[in-house]
Order: structure tokens, then sequence, then C-alpha cells
């Protein structure tokens, strides 16, 4: 008899719809599981997604920055041999303007002259004045060893300035791709 109660409760209607509810609950609970988990699983999809487009801007603005810092490269080389095609075609140009002729051979031997004539005729003047300030003075010993120290200095500075200024203005005349350029 206690099984038979126990057989009847358990094939009652009342029973029935419990194990409805409780089925019921546990597909629901079974289904928002499955939910819950492919909500995840997309929501990290879309991390990956935007972790791959991070990483391909990325790779873009290298590629791009080094496509430019080549193309920036190539540039700076094209400017340097263009630059140095036009120093040599200068260089060229000075010799060219150095054998110029003006018609008459003494004006040319002239002009040839002028240059290292002006060099050794500011030495010969520096020296002489040099010369003539130790005579004026008595010598060595009628100087005072400050005085002869400074217009030591004084004489040195003057004559590197006149050997260098006169040594560029000698070979630095030459034109340069600049004044090429602008006279084009």
């Amino acid at each position: 008899m206690v099984i038979e109660t126990i057989v009847s409760l358990l094939t009652s209607g009342a029973t029935g719809g419990l194990v409805g509810i409780l089925g019921s609950w546990l597909k629901g609970r079974d289904e928002r599981k499955r939910e819950k988990q492919q909500f995840e699983h997309e929501a990290n999809m879309r991390q990956v997604d935007i972790q791959e487009l991070r990483m391909e801007a990325e790779l873009k603005h290298k590629q791009i920055k080094l496509e430019n810092d080549g193309r920036v490269q190539l540039a700076n080389i094209e400017l340097t041999r263009a630059l140095d095609v036009e120093d040599a075609k200068a260089y060229q140009l000075s010799y060219a303007n150095d054998k110029a002729t003006y018609g008459d051979k003494w004006i040319d031997r002239i002009r040839g002259a002028m240059r290292p004539l002006l060099t050794v005729y500011t030495v010969t003047i520096l020296s002489y004045i040099a010369f003539k300030m130790y005579q004026l003075a008595g010598g060595l010993e009628g100087m005072d060893a400050a005085f002869i120290e400074d217009q030591l200095r004084n004489i040195i500075s003057t004559m590197l300035f006149l050997a260098t200024s006169t040594t560029l203005w000698w070979f630095g005349t030459r034109p340069t791709h600049r004044s090429i350029g602008e006279n084009k």
C-alpha cells in the first residue's frame, strides 16, 4: 500500500505539473547558460576583432611611415646627387673662367699675376711694419715685455688674417652651384 500511494502520487497530475515546471526551469536555466556563454563568446570575438583591427592599423601606419621615410631618403639622395653634379659643373666653369682671355696678352698676364702679387704685397707690408716697430722701439731690449707680447699677438693675428683672407679670396672665388643656378 505504501508503494501504491507513492506510485499514485508520482503519477498524479500535480506531480506531472511539478515535473513540467522543473523541466521548464532546467531547460530555461540551460538556455540562459548557453546564451550567456554565447554572449561571452561573441564579446570575446569582438575583442579579438578589435585587437586585429588595431594590429592592422599599426602595421599600416608602420608601412606608411617606412614608405615615407624611404621617399624622404630617396629625395635626399637625389638632392645630394643633383648638388654634386651642379658643383662639378661649377668647378668646370671656374676653370673656364680662369682661362678667359681679354684679347691682349699683356692684360691676361697682368690679370693672372694680380692675386699672387697682392698676396706677396700684403705679407711684405706687414713684415715691413713689424720691422719698423722693432727699430723704433730700439730692439727688444727697449720695449716693455707686456708691450712686446701684445704687439706680437697683434702681428700674428694680422698675418693669419691676411694669409687666410688672401688664400680664401684666391681659391674661394670659384662659382658655386647656387650662383650658377641663379644665372640660368
